[in-house]
């Protein structure tokens, strides 16, 4: 990321705060906030709060290629947000809640995943193992530097057929 590049960071308490990259250096970026955030009523839900059962991993935007199997069909579908717990995907035809399917994402292993919920065009996957912070991080490294190289996002190694 450069500076000047807009942010929006979403916490796991389900508040988003938005602003610009401040500074980048290594693989360590500083924010300034678009506005004051506000700390108070962050922090009062992060203990207590009726939404917590129900609160999604903080997620990241993208648009990459990758590749669905489902009932040993395979068909290509664009990753539209990614977090260490699911995938939010667009694709052709609409999916059943609960399938089990695999998905190859650039830079990832095949794994595999649960349709959670599927509606014109769109779906959210839940990965049956959960990518780690590192994992997750080192993904995003990959492909922004793949991308650098070659000027737009990559396609994955091995798009074309699982192996």
């Amino acid at each position: 990321m450069a500076p000047g590049e807009p942010l929006t960071i979403e916490l796991r308490t389900g508040h988003a705060v938005s602003g610009k990259v401040a500074w980048a250096k290594d693989n360590h970026i500083g924010m300034a906030f678009d506005a004051p955030a506000p700390i108070s009523t962050i922090l009062t839900h992060c203990s207590f709060d009726d939404r917590m059962d129900k609160i999604r991993p903080p997620r990241i935007d993208v648009d990459i290629p990758a590749m669905l199997r489902v009932d040993g069909v395979e068909m290509s579908v664009r990753v539209r947000n990614i977090s260490q717990a699911g995938v939010g995907i667009t694709v052709g035809e609409r999916l059943r809640p609960e399938m089990r399917c695999e998905i190859r994402i650039p830079a990832f292993d095949r794994r595999g995943v649960i349709v959670r919920w599927s509606r014109e065009g769109e779906c959210g996957l839940l990965l049956m193992q959960p990518l780690t912070y590192t994992e997750f991080v080192t993904w995003r490294q990959r492909l922004a530097q793949s991308a650098e190289g070659a000027g737009s996002e990559p396609e994955p190694d091995g798009y074309r057929a699982f192996s």
